[in-house]
């Protein structure tokens, strides 16, 4: 919308009622404005963490944590899954849910234990809490952290262009 065609309360004196073409619209002052978080984001950032460990090279041990996240990440897109289930899912995951997952999962957990020692275990299932654990633990040692902040920095530090 042409900016000129809006009329704001700052411009309601008689001279410039006449001036400007008035058309429907709102226009709202720069100090009335916010930022707002975009409520999606937050779960497209969790799939994007989610796919991202799914798409790393194969692991040269076996490694229960990974193939518990390319099994949860296989129920998100499973046949018979919609849009929905996959909003309700990563809300779980991003919320860090004492609920425990999909039943699949403890079949799949049920006798697996991470570290006996620290009392990691998985005998119960799987939570959503213990997934985003999981899935961030991953994260770190693979050097997620890392490499997304030095392409945002790469980002910052190159002119954008225009293409």
């Amino acid at each position: 919308m042409d900016m000129e065609a809006c009329i704001c309360r700052e411009d309601l004196s008689p001279a410039r009622m006449k001036s400007k073409p008035v058309s429907a619209g709102i226009c709202v002052s720069q100090r009335k404005l916010r930022q707002i978080q975009d409520p999606i984001y937050r779960l497209l950032k969790q799939l994007h963490k989610v796919v991202y460990i799914t798409q790393l090279p194969p692991a040269t041990r076996h490694d229960v944590k990974r193939r518990l996240v390319e099994r949860f990440k296989k129920s998100l897109f499973q046949f018979g899954s919609d849009p929905r289930n996959l909003k309700v899912e990563l809300s779980k995951l991003v919320q860090g849910s004492s609920e425990l997952m999909d039943s699949g999962f403890h079949s799949f957990a049920g006798g697996l234990r991470f570290n006996e020692d620290s009392g990691d275990r998985l005998r119960e299932g799987v939570t959503y809490e213990q997934m985003q654990g999981i899935v961030e633990e991953l994260l770190e040692d693979c050097g997620y952290y890392e490499a997304t902040h030095s392409r945002e920095a790469d980002k910052r530090s190159r002119p954008c262009s225009s293409s």
